[in-house]
């Protein structure tokens, strides 16, 4: 995702590595942990932007020489699980 300025917190960029893609059911890495692109390549072709606002996140990707965009109205929604977990850099995931 390019740029032009970015807030560096005490912990590094605000908001990087704040998601990740997770596999559901270990077609590519263990149930539950996130897919990296050292794991799945064809995730560096997807395209990632947050609107100035901070609430929608797009994301596009080229297939056959169509662009598939899929945008997302961001909400905050806190939900604490207890169980066996996995973390996706610094984040639980189920």
């Amino acid at each position: 995702m390019k740029v032009k300025s970015a807030r560096v917190t005490n912990t590094g960029f605000e908001l990087d590595r704040a998601s990740c893609v997770v596999d559901t059911k270990a077609n590519v890495v263990w149930k539950g942990e996130a897919i990296s692109q050292r794991a799945l390549p064809v995730l560096a072709t997807i395209d990632v932007a947050l609107s100035a606002s901070g609430d929608e996140l797009t994301l596009s990707a080229l297939k056959r020489s169509l662009t598939l965009t899929l945008t997302l109205t961001l909400t905050l929604t806190l939900t604490l699980t207890l169980s066996s977990t996995k973390r996706c850099w610094g984040l639980l995931a189920d």
